[in-house]
């Protein structure tokens, strides 16, 4: 069986301030919000500023990164540019790059001064089109809210290994998939120890294996992570959040009014092989000789990225 081909134009504007930029320290950086490409793969990308440079071997130079997430896609295959019109500047990505891309703008002695900005604002056009090649598979969003007191969490923090977990999700009707989410003020184990760490814990039930793209956020401090993992076993997944210390610092806001709102959404992809496809021929928009072969099995019929599962019954 071949695999889903989505192909998605893309057309975006991301700006920046200027004296936003101006104040960065060295290795310092502005970064836009996460977009998505596709909600049925969940590849996402954003877009970060360097206005001098990322490490010691680029100070002295703008620069950009282009950061992509596969999500759930098995291939990507790009043709994206980047311009500043203001400047008449623009730059063509590698095609078929996965990951993304780095490349520089300007000297940061030049770059303040020049035309990429445009009335105090620094303007990126983000355009093309992305090829997304999805694997075949069974998907399954999720997304899950926890709320969280700051003196239940606060109990724990000098305690070893010690955490909160939240209640058990299905993660659908038709699926003995479950997941729940765990966080850890002190570390999950002892090199961990001083750093707040977020889980997604995945019971697999009768799955084998499982691709989870997932994101963690919490809002009130501008926090979010985007993960990717394969689960060949019931086990919990997950990023750093913060250190200890600054997770319970009031300026820091990852509590507001004493409670933590802790956010996961992504999808699960169980991948079936060796599985003859439900195929159903149609002329004039219904099946008809073939519809008894077929008849109460389920499909997925695709109307752009929207997946529409129905079952056919005839009367």
């Amino acid at each position: 069986m071949e695999p889903s081909i989505i192909t998605i134009p893309i057309d975006r504007e991301i700006k920046f301030k200027k004296v936003d930029l101006q104040i960065l320290p060295q290795n310092g950086y502005l970064q836009s919000p996460i977009h998505t490409v596709c909600n049925l793969s969940n590849v996402k990308y954003y877009i970060r500023i360097y206005p001098n440079g990322y490490n010691d071997k680029t100070r002295g130079m703008a620069g950009i990164i282009l950061q992509l997430f596969k999500g759930n896609a098995f291939n990507i295959d790009s043709d994206i540019m980047l311009c500043f019109e203001s400047a008449s500047f623009q730059k063509d990505l590698p095609k078929g790059n996965e990951n993304g891309t780095t490349f520089g703008i300007s000297k940061t002695s030049k770059f303040f001064d020049s035309k990429f900005f445009d009335n105090g604002k620094l303007i990126i056009k983000v355009k093309g089109t992305f090829k997304i090649i999805l694997p075949l598979g069974i998907k399954y969003p999720f997304s899950a809210h926890w709320k969280i007191e700051e003196s239940v969490l606060e109990a724990l923090k000098s305690s070893n290994n010690g955490y909160l977990k939240s209640k058990r999700f299905n993660i659908s009707s038709d699926s003995d998939i479950k997941y729940c989410i765990m966080i850890y003020p002190n570390g999950n184990k002892e090199e961990n120890r001083g750093k707040a760490y977020v889980i997604l814990q995945l019971q697999l039930g009768c799955e084998t294996k499982i691709k989870a793209d997932f994101n963690f956020s919490i809002d009130s401090a501008l926090f979010s992570r985007l993960l990717t993992n394969v689960f060949e076993k019931s086990e919990g997944r997950g990023p750093f959040l913060c250190s200890t210390e600054d997770l319970f610092d009031p300026e820091k806001g990852y509590f507001v009014d004493g409670e933590m709102t802790l956010k996961v959404a992504g999808t699960l992809i169980i991948e079936k092989e060796n599985i003859e496809p439900n195929v159903l021929s149609c002329k004039k928009g219904v099946a008809s000789k073939a519809y008894q072969k077929h008849r109460g099995k389920e499909f997925t019929i695709f109307v752009g990225e929207k997946a529409l599962k129905v079952r056919l019954f005839f009367s």
